[in-house]
């Protein structure tokens, strides 16, 4: 701490702040001193450090020195010169070089510096003299190493050595030497290497010199052990570097099918059994291999041989053969070899359950006639079919119709995994949509706005709306009423302009009632402006009205029917 230069900052009444100078050292010899002031609330005490004026700094000293950089506190009151500085730095290493330097600050602009070099063995052999240069704080002293003047160089080797990479060069290495550093030969290492050099007068050019890099390591000196120069590259070449990598590849009915790395040693069983064998569905007398020939410089063709082998694939069987390079091997299927498929039936038949599909293309009288048939409570005209394949769903079909005719379209072809559902009996009607149900009935007769009613024998969908929910309500739209059958099947209304053929209702129906849009209600509530009336258009309207009834008529009758 400086102690004689203490600052007081003390924040006017302006909000500014003053400064007041004081010497701490004064107070702290005489409490009485007049400087003692009486400090006032957020009064503010700088003490600084002596570096911060200049007077007291540090020294550094890095480079060719034993421990390496070291920093001390130095000022101008010291007497200290280089050679002080590198004896307190252990003194100068054996790689010392001659030349050394000091980077010394500006006191004014400590961003700012000169250079000023140095002879380091003239000095320490004359210290603290002339030429022994005399430090300021804050100074830098660098002593270089030769080997700061020294170009290094790296050694690569590659390939089939157990430990490859880089090394520093060094005089006198030779081949055995450089494998060696690399941990030896690897195993599968070929008698030849590569010792690539580049061309001292342009490094872009590279010479090649082969050699025998089992022979070096065998004789050291033999003549393949040849003299490592900086920046060589060896190569030391595998056996695998010329050999061809070729695979076999077996597919179709084995339990593993895959690739196997080939070889001359191998035979069709061989891969067979290693891809896990037969399978029970495998025909085994339907083995084909698919072989790719080669003849040089004319183009490949593919050419197909079938075998018939045991299917136990015994070691040394008949009929074996031995593969070649690219060979795809190929494992037929049985014909008509399909597993148990099977469908579920659920509900109302004598003998609910799973039954295997049996035959081809099974229909949906043949599965139901091995259940038993249907039982008295049965509900056919609610029975569904859910598809899984394909991720169908629900299939809409009339289940009457389908056990009627055995060459009924409703007699679907069943697949794997279809469910059919034939519920109880069902003598109930569902409603919902627009009616005035909500206004009329209590909550506990509405479950999410439908209600359930009795069934009426013959009668169509506005029959159900009008008795039991009061009629359609003001914003419903006729034209849209819908009948959903409990089969699925969606029946609408045909709209005729002046008459509606609502459609029929079966047990188990859900009837809808339609909103009108937004915008049809609002033109329903406009005012009706009073218009001219045309009474041609009015006899031609009654006339058109008098062709719809009989057609309406007509359409009845053969809705009926």
């Amino acid at each position: 701490a400086r102690t004689d230069i203490v600052f007081l900052v003390r924040k006017a009444r302006d909000g500014t702040l003053d400064y007041e100078q004081i010497n701490l050292d004064s107070i702290l010899a005489d409490p009485n001193d007049a400087t003692n002031l009486t400090l006032q609330s957020e009064d503010l005490i700088r003490v600084s450090t002596k570096s911060a004026y200049l007077d007291r700094g540090t020294v550094t000293v890095s480079g060719a020195v034993r421990q390496g950089t070291t920093e001390f506190p130095f000022d101008f009151n010291d007497r200290m010169t280089i050679s002080d500085a590198v004896m307190i730095s252990g003194g100068l290493t054996a790689g010392a070089n001659e030349y050394g330097y000091v980077v010394r600050k500006n006191p004014d602009n400590l961003e700012e510096s000169t250079n000023v070099s140095f002879n380091i063995e003239d000095i320490m052999n004359a210290p603290n003299s002339a030429i022994d240069l005399e430090l300021r704080p804050f100074d830098e002293i660098v002593i270089l190493s030769n080997s700061t003047f020294t170009e290094t160089y790296d050694i690569n080797v590659t390939g089939a050595v157990r430990d490859p990479g880089s090394f520093p060069f060094a005089t006198g290495m030779k081949l055995r030497d450089v494998i060696l550093r690399s941990g030896g030969l690897e195993e599968f290492a070929d008698a030849s290497a590569y010792v690539m050099r580049p061309d001292p007068s342009n490094p872009e050019r590279v010479s090649y010199k082969i050699v025998n890099p089992k022979a070096a390591m065998e004789d050291p000196n033999s003549t393949s052990n040849i003299e490592i120069l900086p920046r060589d590259t060896i190569q030391v070449l595998a056996m695998q570097t010329f050999t061809d990598e070729f695979y076999i590849r077996v597919q179709g009915e084995v339990r593993n099918p895959g690739e196997f790395k080939y070889d001359e040693s191998l035979k069709l069983s061989d891969v067979l059994r290693m891809s896990g064998g037969l399978k029970k569905e495998a025909a085994a007398n339907k083995i084909e291999i698919f072989r790719l020939q080669i003849n040089d410089n004319n183009p490949t063709q593919t050419v197909v041989a079938e075998f018939d082998l045991d299917r136990n694939l015994p070691i040394g069987g008949t009929n074996d053969t031995q593969l070649a390079p690219f060979d795809v091997v190929v494992v037929r299927r049985i014909p008509n070899f399909d597993p148990i498929q099977t469908v579920n039936i659920t509900g109302e038949v004598k003998y609910p359950g799973v039954y295997a599909l049996i035959g081809d293309n099974e229909r949906i009288q043949s599965v139901i006639k091995r259940a038993g048939g249907t039982t008295y409570e049965a509900f056919v005209e609610g029975a569904t079919l859910f598809r899984e394949e394909d991720e169908i769903g629900y299939v809409v079909f009339d289940f009457e119709r389908a056990l009627s005719s055995k060459n009924s379209r409703d007699n679907i072809i069943l697949k794997p995994g279809d469910v059919i559902e034939i519920p109880k009996q069902e003598d109930l009607v569902s409603l919902r949509g627009a009616t005035n149900a909500p206004e009329l009935l209590p909550d506990k007769y509405l479950q999410d706005g439908t209600i359930d009613v009795v069934y009426h024998k013959g009668k169509r969908a506005m029959f159900y709306i009008k008795k039991y929910a009061g009629g359609a309500s003001e914003n419903a739209k006729k034209s849209t009423i819908t009948v959903e059958q409990p089969n699925g099947k969606l029946a609408r209304t045909v709209d005729l302009g002046i008459f509606k053929i609502y459609p029929k209702v079966e047990k188990g129906a859900l009837i809808s009632v339609g909103s009108k849009p937004a915008r049809e209600i609002e033109a329903d509530q406009e005012p009706i402006q009073n218009e001219p009336v045309d009474w041609g258009e009015i006899v031609s309207n009654a006339l058109a009205q008098v062709s719809a009834v009989l057609t309406v008529v007509l359409l009845i009758e053969r809705t009926n029917n």
